[in-house]
Parts: structure tokens; C-alpha cells; sequence
């Protein structure tokens, strides 16, 4: 992949839409382009991404609209182009887990070669970079600082690994949940 002309190399939310191929439900490969609800979450962070702010928020959600593809890309190109930056992404189960890890992976492997940093670690469940920062999944997080977290399906997740993982991160964290709806639990 090519870098545009008119590429902002300073604006992750250009980034993201730029820098990244993403499968589609067409069975194509295709950059980012945000759908209704991507773009209604976008207009909620753009501020505190500007700002520097760290990002909180729940999205309770219909199925299948991108919350968090949006989400993974945003943390990977954190990642990237922040030196000693740690990420992770959680989701309630294993095979979850590794859906969204593909993303990620792809993401990263899709990359325009002149931008995509190279690996000290690439792991099913981990991709660490020169820059010393790092991405990963799990289904919990305790012995480590993370400063971005994204948790999946949050409803269905272990109340305990949440109470843990939460633990774990940084004050200014950026910290975002996502799920479709489960009764009346946390």
C-alpha cells in the first residue's frame, strides 16, 4: 500500500483511516471508512484525542457495527507511533480473542512498508516494536502498566479479570467497553 498525497502523519484518526487494511463483509480488503455508528463514536473522542484527554466510555451496541475494529486500530497506531506505549485488548473468551487479534495483525501487516515499524516480538497474542511499546490481547491483564485497554463484549467478561485488568492501568489510560446487552449485571 502507498501513503497519499495528502496524508496528515500528525492526526491518528487519518492515520487509522489511511495507514490500514481492514477485511470486509464483502470479502475485499478495503481502508477504514467510518459507518454511521464509527462516525457517532469518532465525534465523541476526536475532542479528548485533540486535547490529549484520556478517553473513558461504554458503548452498549448493536452487533457487528465496528466498535471495536475502531478501537483496535486507534490503540495499534497509539502503539506505533508511541514509544513505550502498552495496549491490550480483552474479550469475555478465547476465540473472541483471536478474531480481534487478526484485526490487529492485519492491520499492522497491511501497513505502507515505509511506515511499518519492525517487531522485537510477534506472538499469537502479542506484538512488541523497536520503540519499546507493545499491543496485546488477553483475557486479563496484572503485571503490567497498560496505558490503552479495550474490552469486548464487557458484559460477558469475568467480573474479577475486569476488577484486575482495570488495576493495571495508568491514571490517564485510555479506557473503552463495548458490548451488547446481558441483563441487569455490571
Amino acid at each position: 500500500m502507498s501513503i497519499p498525497s495528502n496524508f496528515d502523519i500528525y492526526n491518528p484518526l487519518h492515520r487509522i483511516q489511511n495507514l490500514y487494511l481492514i477485511r470486509t463483509k464483502e470479502v475485499g480488503l478495503k481502508k477504514l471508512k467510518f459507518n454511521p455508528a464509527q462516525l457517532r463514536i469518532i465525534e465523541q473522542i476526536a475532542p479528548l484525542l485533540e486535547q490529549k484527554k484520556p478517553i473513558r466510555r461504554l458503548d452498549i451496541k448493536a452487533r457487528q457495527i465496528g466498535a471495536s475494529t475502531i478501537f483496535g486500530l486507534l490503540y495499534l497506531d497509539d502503539t506505533i507511533f508511541h514509544a513505550n506505549k502498552i495496549s491490550c485488548i480483552l474479550a469475555h473468551q478465547r476465540e473472541s480473542l483471536s478474531y480481534l487479534w487478526e484485526i490487529i495483525r492485519f492491520a499492522h501487516a497491511s501497513m505502507p512498508d515505509s511506515l511499518r515499524p519492525k517487531l522485537t516480538t510477534d506472538s499469537n497474542s502479542q506484538l512488541t516494536f523497536e520503540n519499546n511499546s507493545k499491543i496485546m490481547v488477553s483475557l486479563k491483564v496484572q503485571s503490567t502498566a497498560l496505558h490503552n485497554l479495550h474490552i469486548s463484549e464487557y458484559a460477558y467478561c469475568d467480573e474479577n479479570e475486569i476488577a484486575v485488568t482495570l488495576a493495571a492501568c495508568s491514571p490517564d489510560a485510555n479506557i473503552t467497553l463495548e458490548s451488547t446487552a446481558n441483563g441487569m449485571n455490571h
